[in-house]
């Protein structure tokens, strides 16, 4: 008998992050942190994101397994095979990445049955179960990161105003803990039609502070005024790809 695969084995839900995002997301992660003790990669792939940050030990989580295969963790770290919803570790000092994105009707629906009580019990949060996958990975790292811990994800800008994404916002906003959302200008995934952005969570920093940048094609960071720049607030997102 096949085996059924979980939503996040899904090929197309996978994407390799470019090394100048890489070298990006560590540079705007070092100005909320010089050095962390701990790092968690939340599905880690080629484990890509050990280069260029500055921590003690980095573990990377990662369910494929030929991706488990061909990775190279730092001397410091090292790579684990398995599901990142089922990692007993926690109290990391940061959970990093760029976890997998995948449609709500994409998703099998056992796993996120699961899946979604699981971070409910544990969060305190009524989820909207057409969410897309990566607000469960994101969800996962405020639960695995410590109480003054960093989350600092590469996902989709959307989730600064999409209702499916509003438990998670108005969790992030209940323990007023400062976000800083850096968005894309320029397509960084082939074949990706999406705005994507580099979203952290200090959560350290208790002011409830919600800031908001552009990134050029020059990989310039840019303030902006909030969420959106049109006099008319957050308008409909538009599908523009795939997922």
């Amino acid at each position: 008998m096949t085996r059924q695969r979980t939503a996040y084995e899904l090929s197309e839900s996978q994407v390799t992050t470019p090394e100048p995002v890489v070298s990006l997301f560590w540079r705007l992660t070092k100005q909320h942190r010089a050095r962390f003790g701990s790092v968690l990669d939340m599905g880690a792939g080629d484990c890509r994101f050990a280069n260029g940050g500055s921590f003690d030990r980095y573990v990377g989580v990662e369910i494929d397994r030929r991706r488990v295969t061909s990775a190279k963790p730092p001397a410091n770290g090292r790579i684990m095979r398995g599901c990142i919803f089922r990692h007993k570790a926690a109290d990391y000092d940061a959970c990093i990445g760029n976890p997998p994105y995948a449609r709500h009707h994409d998703i099998r629906a056992n796993w996120k049955e699961r899946t979604v009580a699981q971070l409910e019990r544990a969060l305190a949060v009524s989820l909207n179960k057409h969410c897309n996958l990566y607000i469960y990975f994101f969800l996962q790292g405020l639960l695995k990161s410590s109480p003054n811990g960093l989350v600092a994800l590469v996902i989709p800008y959307e989730w600064v105003s999409r209702p499916s994404a509003g438990a998670i916002r108005e969790y992030i906003q209940r323990h007023h803990w400062n976000v800083a959302v850096y968005r894309f200008q320029m397509a960084i995934f082939e074949g990706v039609m999406t705005t994507a952005s580099v979203s952290i969570v200090d959560k350290a920093k208790t002011e409830g502070h919600w800031n908001y940048y552009d990134i050029t094609p020059a990989y310039d960071v840019v303030k902006r005024k909030g969420i959106t720049d049109s006099r008319q607030g957050v308008l409909e997102y538009e599908k523009r790809g795939t997922i």
